[in-house]
């Protein structure tokens, strides 16, 4: 399964992923785990409770987490000493001073005592998964093995809201997905609230791979309200090794 969808407030995202979960939960192989991650706490108990319904128990092969937690505990924590030489073993929360300059002294303080700042994980995260210009010939071996050691027992990555996507998560999808077989990204970029346009980049580097591989990216299809289509930049498309897009007032039967 390889997905990325657009669907629209109140069109039903959170029962879609939990379904498709179920689904994926059948395929799953031994040893395998499907993340389900999210931005917010409560999203994942949305997830959690719709996934409940279904299978009356949340199985060990299903981790449902915020995407901050999955990186901490997949790759800041395990390997910030590995890459970096410091040994990062907490996140802080603390409100932040709005002067730039205080900002990343505290910054660098709290890491002095093996804490990250919210604020910075996702950019600390991509640090240690993806090349830089700068890294030597053991660095990039050891970013290697990080990459091989994350992809070792993902069966499926659903990232959802994927449209809260900054570009330091979009560089490290781009490393993750390019190696692995099933993932479904789902969000709404008419919900970009901080004006990123990361998912929009997104969908087209999926399609852009996808298309030119002949691969097939199944379709969906999201009930709406209206059938009014919503002028956008985005097209529809259809077809072997192609992305199904969704506009925000459109439904369409993709399957």
């Amino acid at each position: 399964m390889r997905e990325v969808q657009i669907a629209c407030a109140g069109a039903g995202k959170t029962y879609s992923i939990s379904l498709k979960i179920a689904e994926m939960l059948k395929l799953c192989n031994e040893g395998k785990i499907i993340y389900a991650l999210t931005y917010t706490n409560y999203a994942v108990s949305q997830i959690k409770e719709e996934l409940t319904k279904k299978l009356n128990y949340i199985p060990n092969n299903i981790v449902i987490d915020t995407i901050h937690g999955f990186l901490l505990n997949n790759i800041i924590y395990p390997f910030s000493n590995f890459i970096k030489g410091e040994k990062i073993n907490s996140c802080s929360i603390e409100k932040l001073s709005d002067d730039a300059k205080w900002k990343a002294k505290r910054k660098k303080d709290l890491r002095q005592y093996g804490e990250l700042h919210s604020e910075a994980v996702t950019q600390y995260a991509k640090s240690l998964v993806c090349e830089q210009s700068s890294d030597n010939v053991k660095t990039k071996k050891r970013k290697d093995i990080i990459v091989q050691y994350i992809i070792s027992d993902i069966f499926c990555l659903f990232v959802d809201e994927a449209q809260d996507m900054d570009g330091d998560f979009f560089d490290l999808m781009k490393v993750i997905v390019d190696k692995i077989e099933h993932f479904c990204f789902v969000g709404d970029p008419n919900q970009d609230l901080w004006g990123r346009k990361q998912y929009l980049d997104f969908i087209d580097y999926i399609n852009n791979k996808y298309n030119k591989k002949g691969c097939l990216i199944q379709k969906y299809f999201v009930q709406s309200y209206k059938t009014e289509k919503e002028q956008n930049n985005i097209e529809t498309v259809s077809g072997k090794g192609q992305t199904g897009y969704m506009f925000k007032y459109e439904t369409i039967d993709l399957a």
